[in-house]
């Protein structure tokens, strides 16, 4: 079984496969919706099984790369298991193919080591802060988040205003969602028994809240200093998680996120979170543990075997909890067993995402909005 053009695996769990639909028309142009399957196996490339080593240099084995290059499609392991909005770049030979991208992006993919990883990222972002220029924010009062951000690979940060939340909540009722491959509304997702729905990027830049909530200056400091160049943001997610029978049981996987050489997510619970509604869990500190060139899922039992049952840390709270990780670290997104979850996350990266094939929407930021942060999503 080979994979078409256009397809993507997103994770909720340890049993899905990639599924592609029809271009929509979502918004101004065509968009390629990928949707998450999660009644079927994991797909497996026919090389997938060849061990895949890495040389002294800490890249990947240049013998393995023609197999790599020509029948890897990049996994896109998300925190929470996305129905991604954002079509993604043809990065393997043939038509659209993308060899800027496919250089670009397969390049931080091979570089395992991570005193490799961390000199090309200081190289390129010591690059950047020349063209764009930079300044280290040294807030006191976020000396201590930043400690626990490096240490640990996540943080909690102060919840999001109450009354924001409730008025993103309330301008969301209004939107559609996009499920199993069609748009409709909430109801409609529910009855059709999806486990899950997300707002097009069209409905989600389409609501001030959210430009207000990604440029929170406390959480733009943070990031700056943690990615040591200014943030740029390179994806953002708006996705409910249903309970439901089908879902059950299909989230017993770890991962990581490996879309740039360093990322962070800032994560926002827009309805209340126990263990029973859909936690996001990271494994502390696993953001340190070295990379294997192969995205592959982790058991529970591997996690806890090699950092203790102790950093297994499930992130539980009322809406408007927010917190921010390093998404190199291993995670997983949990399916609720009652009720219903929707999660805000914003991405920022040091470089474009090059996966992605980025259509910035014709949307007039608003007044004191840095065009820097959303040079990717609006022009």
């Amino acid at each position: 079984m080979r994979r078409a053009e256009g397809d993507v695996v997103d994770m909720v769990g340890d049993i899905a496969q990639p599924c592609t639909t029809p271009a929509g028309t979502i918004g101004t142009s065509p968009t390629r919706i990928s949707v998450l399957r999660t009644d079927a196996r994991p797909y497996v490339s026919e090389h997938s099984r060849a061990p895949h080593r890495s040389n002294r240099l800490g890249f990947f084995n240049p013998t393995s790369l023609k197999h790599y290059f020509y029948n890897h499609t990049p996994l896109n392991l998300s925190s929470e298991g996305r129905i991604e909005m954002l079509p993604h770049a043809r990065l393997k030979p043939g038509r659209g193919f993308k060899p800027h991208k496919a250089a670009l992006y397969y390049l931080h993919r091979m570089t395992v080591a991570p005193r490799l990883r961390d000199a090309v990222t200081k190289s390129i972002t010591t690059a950047l802060n020349v063209k764009h220029g930079y300044e280290e924010i040294a807030q006191p009062s976020l000396a201590h988040t930043l400690e626990t951000l490096r240490r640990d690979g996540i943080a909690d940060l102060p919840d999001v205003p109450l009354d924001l939340v409730e008025s993103l909540n309330e301008r969301l009722r209004s939107k559609t969602v996009i499920y199993q491959g069609r748009e409709g509304t909430l109801s409609d997702a529910i009855a059709a028994g999806s486990p899950l729905a997300a707002y097009s990027m069209p409905a989600i830049l389409s609501c001030p809240e959210v430009f207000q909530m990604a440029s929170d200056p406390s959480v733009l400091a943070l990031a700056n200093d943690y990615l040591g160049c200014r943030p740029t943001l390179s994806s953002i997610g708006l996705r409910w998680s249903f309970s439901g029978a089908r879902a059950s049981g299909d989230v017993q996987s770890f991962h990581r996120d490996l879309d740039d050489w360093r990322t962070l997510k800032y994560f926002i619970y827009l309805t209340d979170v126990s263990d029973d509604t859909g936690p996001h869990t990271y494994v502390k500190s696993s953001h340190k543990a070295p990379l294997e060139v192969k995205n592959r899922i982790h058991r529970l039992e591997e996690v806890q075997s090699r950092f203790g049952e102790d950093a297994v840390s499930s992130q539980t709270g009322n809406r408007g909890r927010a917190f921010i990780a390093d998404m190199f670290g291993i995670h997983r997104g949990t399916v609720p067993k009652h009720s219903r979850r929707l999660i805000l996350q914003f991405q920022y990266s040091i470089l474009p995402v090059y996966a992605f094939e980025y259509a910035p929407q014709s949307i007039e930021l608003p007044p004191g909005i840095d065009k820097y942060l959303f040079r990717l999503l609006v022009k």
